[in-house]
């Protein structure tokens, strides 16, 4: 099977480096995504990406922006989460960062659902312009499907200095720490831990008869 790739970037010209959370490491991971149209076949491309050293707004900005660009073109796998320097960081943090920051980006990519249901005009011709809409059953089923915030903190100012005033840095080393203590893997079905041990044998053999 083939996935068609590329890991590219410009130069930055102040700094010598090849900077992965730029705009065009996004544009060329799209482009590269429409290439991989062209022949067919799946596309693998840098996404997620930060030049920044530490988790802080820089990485959340260079992220979303590459991230976003990616997956809007359409790319099947798209890679960089937990990455920081340009890669050559990998923190746990950032990484728990990075999954609300693509499960935005994923939320982004859905349409805006127009039917009867959303709509609802039933319900505002029962209502009507003066009525309440917070307690109808609509509203608390539509509102399932609206955009849920982990460590994003969307609270007001006084309610989030109540709740000590943590910064998503601090949010997210709590979880990840969390996570870390009490996290335990589910072993794999046993056909595929079979079927993975298979491909690993048929790539051994091949290797020893080149």
């Amino acid at each position: 099977r083939i996935v068609y790739s590329n890991y590219s970037t410009t130069m930055d010209l102040k700094t010598a480096i090849a900077p992965l959370g730029s705009p065009e490491t996004a544009m060329i991971a799209s482009a590269v995504r429409q290439l991989a149209s062209y022949y067919q076949v799946p596309s693998w491309v840098p996404g997620v990406m930060s030049d920044s050293n530490i988790a802080d707004a820089q990485a959340a900005h260079e992220k979303t922006l590459t991230g976003l660009k990616s997956a809007s073109s359409g790319a099947n796998i798209i890679i960089g989460m937990g990455g920081l320097a340009a890669g050559l960081i990998f923190d746990p943090i950032q990484l728990t960062i990075d999954n609300e920051i693509v499960r935005m980006i994923k939320y982004l990519q859905s349409d805006i659902i127009v039917n009867s249901s959303t709509l609802a005009l039933d319900v505002i011709h029962e209502i009507g312009h003066t009525g309440d809409y917070l307690s109808h059953a609509t509203t608390f089923q539509n509102m399932k499907t609206s955009s849920r915030a982990e460590l994003i903190d969307r609270h007001n100012n006084e309610i989030w200095k109540n709740n000590g005033s943590h910064t998503i840095f601090q949010r997210s080393a709590e979880k990840t720490h969390d996570l870390m203590q009490s996290y335990k893997p589910e072993n794999l079905h046993p056909d595929i831990d079979a079927k993975i041990k298979d491909i690993m044998e048929q790539a051994e053999i091949e290797s020893n008869h080149r």
